[in-house]
């Protein structure tokens, strides 16, 4: 129950009648714990998905309908060293070869537009500054 309670006062300040409600909030509380769960269980099943996602042996990203990436798995930003802000925005672009980029671009655009997977390889920058082909799926 949720009860308010107001006082009323005389003109010297005296309290002379109290006013009060009782309100039956049971509802209400059932349904803000049952929210604080579903929240946990996505909170826990967001956490199992990275997890997932990390541990794949694969360079794992995922992009936004238009076109900024949504995340990097822990192995892209182990093989090209970059960091979460590093690749955050245009910046997965970087380690892709220069030579390799307006291709890459424009099948993932393609794929942004129609939604449909996408494959091409391109060269992607190493931490250690090497090139090397491998697939690089582009897809919305």
């Amino acid at each position: 129950m949720l009860h308010h309670k107001v006082a009323v006062r005389d003109e010297s300040g005296q309290i002379v009648r109290w006013y009060g409600t009782s309100t039956d909030i049971e509802d209400r509380r059932q349904a803000e714990q049952k929210l604080r769960q579903v929240l946990e269980e996505i909170r826990g099943s967001e956490a199992n998905l990275r997890r997932t996602i990390d541990t794949i042996p694969a360079l794992v990203s995922g992009f936004l309908p238009d076109g900024s990436n949504e995340f990097m798995n822990r192995r892209w930003h182990d093989y090209t060293g970059l960091s979460l802000e590093q690749s955050q925005r245009e910046g997965w672009q970087r380690p892709v070869h220069p030579d390799d980029l307006p291709a890459l671009m424009e099948r993932f655009g393609q794929a942004l537009a129609t939604g449909e997977p996408g494959y091409i390889e391109a060269r992607l920058r190493r931490h250690d500054g090497v090139f090397r082909f491998g697939p690089r799926r582009a897809t919305a």
